[in-house]
Order: C-alpha cells, then sequence, then structure tokens
C-alpha cells in the first residue's frame, strides 16, 4: 500500500512503529529493574514499571508488533517497481542496528527457553550487544532527526 507520499509506510502504521519501539524501551529498561531502583514506580499509576514479568510480556508483545511492521514494510519494499529507493548511509546504519537489535533479542527469547542453554559469556555478550545497539539506534535515531537524514532516497534513473 503506497500513501500520497509514495511511501510504503501509511501514517497510521507509521504510529504504531512509534508506539512499539517506545514500548519496547519502557519495557526493556523496566525490566533492568531501573524504575524500582530510582523510586520511579512510587510515583502514583507507574507501580507496573517495577513487575518483572508484566514488563516482560509487554515487551515481546511490543517487539511482536514491531517484527510485524518491519517484516511488512521489507516485503512492500521487495515488490517495489522501478524506481526503487536506494538506503542513505544512515538508513543502512539504521537498518544494520535494528537487524542486530532484533538477531539478538531472539536470541535472547531462544535462552529463555527451557531446552537451550547459552554460556554465561555468551549470555552476557548477547545482553550487551542488545543494549549497545539499542543505544546507539537511539542516538543515531536522534542525530538522524536534526539533521534530516532519511531511510531512503529514490534512484536515479
Amino acid at each position: 500500500m503506497k500513501t500520497v507520499s509514495g511511501s510504503i509506510a501509511s501514517q497510521r502504521e507509521k504510529l504504531v512503529f512509534k508506539i512499539s519501539i517506545a514500548l519496547l524501551i519502557l519495557s526493556g529498561l523496566a525490566q533492568m529493574p531501573l524504575f524500582k531502583r530510582y523510586y520511579i514506580s512510587e510515583i502514583p499509576g507507574l507501580g507496573w514499571t517495577a513487575d518483572y514479568h508484566f514488563n516482560h510480556v509487554l515487551h515481546y508483545l511490543a517487539a511482536a508488533v514491531l517484527l510485524f511492521i518491519i517484516f511488512k514494510w521489507a516485503a512492500a519494499f521487495v515488490r517495489t517497481k522501478k524506481p526503487r529507493p536506494q538506503l542513505t548511509i544512515s538508513g543502512s546504519i539504521r537498518m544494520g542496528l535494528f537487524s542486530l537489535i532484533i538477531i539478538t533479542g531472539f536470541l535472547r527469547a531462544v535462552k529463555n527457553l527451557q531446552d537451550f542453554y547459552f554460556s554465561p559469556a555468551a549470555t552476557t555478550a548477547i545482553i550487551w550487544i542488545h543494549l549497545a545497539a539499542g543505544l546507539i539506534l537511539g542516538f543515531m535515531a536522534m542525530y538522524s532527526l536534526f539533521a534530516r537524514k532519511r531511510y531512503f532516497k529514490l534512484s536515479q534513473q
């Protein structure tokens, strides 16, 4: 589905994408447990931020929504006829970081299954890579917003 601007993403999809990212950040931080440690969960209405299991499920649900949207957009991009947009350098970096977050997030989910075991060193590496990629993606997103860097540019064919 193309919108008036020619994007493969509708405004509603972009909004759901942004909300799922916000929920992933919030629930990811809540699992650490930063909100309980710094008494943010004591603020009326924010007690749920201290509930690890709730935030764990919320993280998985938001990740499922995010993956659905990303794969939908990827399929639409592959089906796009000429002229196909090209990734910018900023877009390539952000797509690479999203890929790294998805892969490490998948590995973290697999680690939680009963039949899989990762060594403590591997588990620590996966966690730190997941966190670092998320942090770098956040900084890259802010830079791209303020510098007006886009994911794609139209090819000059």
